[in-house]
């Protein structure tokens, strides 16, 4: 079975991360960087480069797999994404929006008054990131990340 495809996205395209992490990509956020080694770790890695960034899009053309980003839009740009490299968005409960290590769901015990007290009493299951140790859980923002990823799907 082939390895899905990673991303490296640079320091503009901070909330198309956030998405692609929610639909079960491993994506790389580069908040800092020149792009030599934008395209270096592109290389080493075998990331694919996501930019907006047009001068860093030419140079890594000839080097690294290289999306060039036309929208300002999280939702257009999640499209744009999944058109071009052909990836499934499926909501997934696997990856951490905000650092992208691995969550572990964990028992409802563990949350216990670190939360407010209606999200724990109205939820049963639970993930913990092992990275930076956000809780997450599918609350009413789930809908919205789903509707979100449908219609970039489908445009």
């Amino acid at each position: 079975m082939p390895r899905a495809q990673r991303f490296l996205a640079d320091a503009m395209l901070g909330k198309l991360v956030k998405w692609l992490r929610l639909s079960g990509a491993e994506v790389e956020y580069s908040r800092e960087g020149n792009d030599e080694t934008l395209i270096k770790r592109a290389l080493r890695y075998n990331l694919v480069l996501l930019t907006r960034d047009e001068a860093l899009a030419q140079k890594a053309s000839g080097y690294a797999r290289t999306v060039l980003i036309k929208s300002n839009a999280p939702e257009e740009q999640l499209k744009q994404v999944a058109k071009e490299l052909k990836i499934k968005l499926k909501p997934s409960e696997t990856l951490c929006a905000h650092c992208g290590a691995q969550l572990k769901r964990i028992a409802k015990k563990q949350v216990e008054g670190k939360m407010f007290p209606r999200v724990f009493r109205s939820h049963r299951v639970f993930w913990k990131c092992g990275g930076c140790g956000q809780v997450y859980w599918k609350g009413s923002h789930w809908r919205g990340i789903i509707s979100v990823l449908k219609r970039a799907k489908r445009k």
